[in-house]
């Protein structure tokens, strides 16, 4: 085969991508361009679904301590009354519990 009859194809794909909440800069402006207020409406749904996440973190949160608060008293209540290994249990597993959602939110090693 000769050089002359050597066809070249070169292609070339340009791929991006983008994670967030938010769309991609470019889409939100042609959003924009469709709707006028189209980019104001999604960075307000975006803003309300961060505080609602906020909110719901913190009333979990709440939740947990109560019910951390009850076990202990209730591991009290079994060592007073005489019942000191579901005592022991019951303080254990709540320390358990405790300590293992505090190790388990470490952020992953970066690379």
């Amino acid at each position: 085969m000769s050089p002359e009859s050597k066809q070249l194809l070169i292609r070339n794909k340009d791929s991006e991508l983008f994670i967030g909440p938010l769309p991609h800069p470019e889409v939100l402006r042609e959003y924009n361009e469709l709707v006028p207020t189209s980019a104001e409406r999604i960075l307000s749904m975006v803003e309300q679904d961060a505080r609602n996440e906020i909110a719901r973190e913190k009333r979990a949160q709440v939740f947990a301590f109560a019910i951390s608060v009850l076990i202990v008293c209730g591991a009290v209540a079994c060592a007073v009354t005489g019942h000191e290994k579901a005592a022991c249990f019951l303080a254990g597993a709540t320390l358990l519990g405790v300590v293992s959602s505090f190790l388990g939110r470490r952020s992953p090693p970066e690379k």
